[in-house]
This record gives C-alpha cells, structure tokens and sequence, in this order.
C-alpha cells in the first residue's frame, strides 16, 4: 500500500502556500499520497483539487511522513497525536535557529519584541527534540543550530528552501516598479525603503521608474505617504492577505525587489523575486550562500544611503536583461524542489 505523507502549516500565512505546495509535490514525486493538515483559512489559497485535512475540523491519523514547515504552538500536541496512531516519521524545517538574542535588539526589535522571540524559541526547542530529524534552509541557519547547545537532535541537515516553478507565461506583465513585497517588520527595514521611495519621489530620481508596496499590514499614510500616492509614482497594495496569484503578479511587474534587511537567516522574498526572473537589493553583510554581489542581486553597504540606493536600482535597470536571466538560473540551481529530490530522499530514508 502506498505510504502516505503529511504536509503541515498550522499558522496561515498566504506567503506560505508555495513552500506547501513544492513540498506536497515532492512527496507525490518520491511515492507518497501527500495530504495537507493546514490551518482553515488556507482553504481559498491551496489547489482545490489537493487533498486537505484543516485544524481544528479533523484529526489527521495513519501517516508515514510529518513534514512541519513553519513554527507554531501547535506542532508539539499535532506530533504527539501522530505518533499515538502511526509510526509516524517527523521532519521539522527550523527557519531561525538563534544564537544570540543580541541580534534582535540590534536589528531594532523592543525588549519586550525580543522576549517574545525567546518563548517561541523555547518552544522550537522542544520541536527540535521531538522531530525524527531537522532541515535547516540556509548555511547561516545550519552553523547557528550546531553551536547552539539548546537544540538537541543529532539529525540535521541543510536543504534550502524548495518552490515549485510558478512562473508561468500568463504571468509575464510589463515592469514598472522597485517594490517592497511582504511582511512590514522592523528587521526588514520597511522604514528605509519608505525613506528612499520619499527622497527619489521628492527629487525626481529614477523618475522612469514607480514604487510599490504588496503587503497584508497597514501602510500608515502620513502626509508624505499620501503626498507620494497622490504623484502617481507609488502604488500601494495593503491591509488583507494576498493570494498567491496576487503576490506573483507583483513579483512580475518589478524591476527590483528590495530585499536590503537588517537582519536575515534566509527570506521566501529571494527566492520568490528569482522565480519571476526579478533581481533583488541587499545589504553585502548578508551576502550568503545565495546572495552574491552581481549574481542576480547588487549588494549596497547602507540601507540608510539614498544615493547608494539609487546607483543600485540603476545598475540593476539598466542591465536588467542579465540580472533577471542570472537571477532564473539561480532559482533552478537552488529552489527548484525537483532540483533537492534526491537529498530529501536520502534524508527520509536515513531516519
């Protein structure tokens, strides 16, 4: 009989159904049934005709595999639950390992903001030790969990985020804009971006091109915000979750995606902006693994620098055709899910 593999997202997030998605595929493609076991207002943002169990309306039993792809305070009792019915399998994909808390103050989070993160790691340390083995998506991620002494599980390994290729023709939208695409967060320097979309706009710089914001928070529409809308030059999209047709269509219409943060372990905005053949902005001191400077992305030494900000959005324009086309080889190399077959199964057939 077939084996049968759970995947799990108990915390909608609309940015999430991608990451979903890629992974029920590979497990279809490696021999599983693929089930999802979501929270239900994912229901209107996953393929209808995908199989589906939702929190809180049916208990999920008899699975082989537990693939759980983003924190919540839900996985400990949904793992336990699990393994009472089946010899169940659990892979947990921890996002953030963290070595020192410092960071988050650093990157302008509040006392109070960062003692919040240290519950949730607490409980991301229980996960840990509960799960059959643990994938890690970037290197940075990978080095932070084994020099930690929090997390307690010898099976780790490092698999980069996986998407599926979405970037289908009826998708292929005239370009128009530097775009903030995303969750407004301190430690993504939404403040910055506004500040340089304020002194282009205010100055006439980059004046081809137009800015926009795609995000399910509340944009505060101060007088310069309102002043900035009303020139016609940015567009913004706010306050509702986004589908993911919605989200593509945006990552489609940009030249430029502003990807500069503060702090940054790994971000679904990368490889989300490569998908679209959509190069991205960053700051040199996260260059990785997958961010280097000329490979799809410019790299600016300060966030807070308008004129740096500017001589990297025109580098990017006005070489566009070779950082988009750079930026679609590196999406294959490294979030194509069909690229990590082979290494996620080994890792299911190791635990």
């Amino acid at each position: 009989m077939k084996k049968k593999a759970l995947i799990v997202s108990l915390k909608f997030n609309p940015g999430h159904t991608s990451h979903l998605t890629a992974s029920y595929k590979q497990c279809e493609e490696l021999g599983y049934e693929s089930t999802y076991y979501i929270a239900p207002k994912f229901r209107n943002f996953l393929p209808i005709e995908s199989r589906s169990i939702y929190y809180g309306e049916a208990k999920p039993k008899d699975f082989d595999l537990a693939l759980f792809l983003f924190p919540s305070e839900k996985i400990l009792p949904t793992i336990w639950q699990l393994r009472r019915s089946h010899e169940c399998k659990v892979i947990y994909v921890f996002h953030e390992p963290v070595v020192s808390f410092d960071e988050y103050i650093k990157a302008g989070y509040s006392r109070f903001q960062t003692f919040l993160e240290k519950l949730k790691d607490l409980v991301g340390c229980w996960i840990v030790r509960s799960a059959d083995a643990v994938i890690l998506p970037s290197k940075k991620a990978y080095n932070n969990f084994e020099v930690c002494k929090r997390y307690k599980n010898e099976k780790y390994y490092y698999v980069p985020l996986m998407f599926d290729n979405e970037n289908v023709e009826e998708n292929n939208l005239e370009r128009k804009y530097f775009s903030y695409i995303g969750t407004i967060a301190t430690d993504h320097s939404f403040n910055e971006y506004m500040a340089f979309v304020l002194w282009a706009i205010r100055n006439k710089e980059l004046d081809s091109i137009r800015f926009m914001i795609a995000t399910k928070n509340y944009v505060d529409r101060t007088g310069d915000v309102i002043e900035a809308i009303k020139s016609g030059r940015l567009v913004v999209i706010d306050g509702k979750p986004m589908t993911n047709e919605e989200i593509n269509k945006y990552y489609s219409q940009s030249y430029v995606i502003w990807n500069a943060y503060e702090r940054m372990m790994q971000s679904g905005v990368l490889p989300k902006a490569f998908m679209f053949g959509t190069p991205a902005l960053v700051l040199r001191k996260n260059e990785s693994e997958f961010v280097k400077d000329g490979e799809g992305v410019v790299a600016i030494d300060d966030n807070n620098s308008s004129e740096e900000i500017r001589n990297a959005v025109s580098e990017i324009v006005g070489n566009f055709d070779y950082y988009s086309s750079r930026s679609r080889e590196l999406f294959f190399r490294d979030f194509y899910y069909r690229s990590h077959n082979e290494l996620f199964k080994n890792i299911i057939n190791i635990i």
